[in-house]
């Protein structure tokens, strides 16, 4: 008896490791300093989403990022690093060269 077992989910774990492993491939400078705007907080709040501690105005260090993305925490991370060197448009290539085809 399987339920819902064709539904499509969005494991956050998952999501938060492919995020770490695709940032540390593709970020060249995890020194680099990233300042952390208001609109990338949008929604995150209102999900009452799990966050790492940073805030808007803040400025980071990618590698401190990934530190929070690693945390049982860290959306806003997450957000961040795929944000930061246009990430988004990236992400799927080294998912599926993983395994994670749908």
């Amino acid at each position: 008896m399987q339920k819902n077992s064709e539904e499509k989910i969005y494991p956050a774990s998952l999501t938060k490791m492919m995020t770490t492993i695709v940032a540390i491939e593709k970020l060249p400078d995890l020194k680099k300093e990233i300042k952390l705007t208001n609109s990338t907080f949008q929604g995150l709040y209102e999900a009452d989403a799990s966050m790492a501690g940073f805030q808007p105005g803040e400025q980071v260090r990618a590698i401190d990022l990934l530190y929070g993305v690693m945390l049982p925490s860290g959306a806003e991370c997450c957000i961040i690093l795929m944000l930061e060197q246009s990430l988004k448009r990236l992400e799927t290539t080294p998912c599926v060269s993983y395994g994670a085809n749908s």
